[in-house]
């Protein structure tokens, strides 16, 4: 569902971002603040602030941060520190997207139970001891990582590009996200549900539960290599391709597993990006809710549009000049999508 809304704010970011200059908003209960650079917003933000990013390439190159203890010296890295909610335009606008690059953006055990929503990230994301964090609609293009102790966060309609690694000591749930590396990946004590694995090779999985997944092994024949990893719970995912492997030693248990689909009489379009099963499909109406297993299942089903849940540009036009009593003429429609 589509809203269209004006937001006082979001006008200023569009202006600012018209005139080559990034405008980032930090609100306060009734106030708001604007700064010219992300690193003076995110030093000025107290508990429950709303910091948005706005459209535009944010580089974290030249900052610092000398960690939790005061002790360290993070370089080229800027840390969440404060419980606050972040907003981004979106991940996957062309030049309307947020991006951050150019080093490390960390969650420190302070920013427990922070959010964070329509981002792309071509630096890498570190949760720090830090809890509760909830991540949504975003995109990585470099490393996942939690770090130390991380437990409890949750991961909705996310991708990932490059390594994800949840450590043996952190915990996290990731549901409807889509996994397209082949190296690497670890996930301990992780709680994965209705997710791509565009492969089934370079993922280890310990400890944890998957459910109404779907691992794309082959795309010509059967094989029969699996994830590694031992201790996990898997029921009714999909496995095109993939002939199961039942290992006792490894402590893995199976139940309702749809093994050797065809890759050909799975996905509408693979190869282009469109997920969606065939009606076809075996996976259609098959994961234990009733729904589809993938991004496609649950009742809220993965958007295709990648769009934030908060307003975004569809519309948007500025003028070149003023007009006669020198205003400025700016026309915009934004909408959010929900759910």
């Amino acid at each position: 569902m589509k809203h269209s809304i004006l937001w006082f704010f979001l006008l200023a970011c569009l202006i600012g971002n018209s005139a080559k200059a990034q405008v980032i908003l930090v609100e306060r209960g009734s106030s708001s603040f604007t700064y010219s650079n992300i690193k003076a917003a995110v030093d000025a933000l107290q508990d429950d602030d709303k910091l948005y990013l706005p459209p535009g390439i944010i580089s974290l190159e030249g900052y610092s941060w000398s960690g939790e203890t005061g002790n360290h010296n993070y370089t080229n890295s800027l840390a969440i520190t404060k419980k606050v909610a972040i907003y981004g335009a979106g991940y996957n606008q062309g030049a309307n997207s947020t991006i951050l690059q150019n080093g490390n953006l960390y969650f420190s055990a302070t920013a427990s139970g922070s959010t964070i929503t329509g981002v792309r990230f071509d630096a890498y994301f570190n949760l720090l001891n830090a809890d509760n964090v909830s991540i949504s609609r975003c995109k990585f293009n470099s490393t996942f990582a939690t770090q130390e102790i991380s437990q409890n966060n949750y991961i909705n309609e996310c991708e990932f590009k490059l390594y994800v690694s949840i450590s043996d000591e952190s915990s996290a749930v990731f549901t409807k996200c889509i996994f397209n590396y082949q190296s690497n990946n670890s996930f301990y004590n992780s709680t994965l549900t209705n997710n791509l694995f565009t492969t089934t090779s370079g993922y280890s999985f310990q400890n944890s539960s998957l459910i109404n997944n779907i691992f794309v092994g082959s795309k010509t024949t059967n094989s029969a290599h699996m994830p590694s990893g031992s201790n996990n719970s898997f029921s009714y995912n999909m496995w095109i391709g993939t002939i199961l492997q039942y290992n006792a030693s490894l402590n893995n248990t199976f139940s309702n597993e749809i093994e050797q689909v065809p890759f050909a009489d799975t996905f509408m379009d693979f190869d282009k990006g469109d997920y969606r099963l065939k009606d076809t499909s075996s996976g259609k109406g098959a994961a234990n809710d009733g729904h589809d297993v993938g991004i496609f299942g649950t009742a809220f089903p993965f958007k295709t549009s990648r769009l934030p849940s908060i307003p975004y540009f569809s519309i948007k036009a500025i003028s070149a000049e003023t007009d006669a009593s020198g205003n400025l003429p700016v026309s915009l429609k934004i909408e959010a999508q929900e759910r």
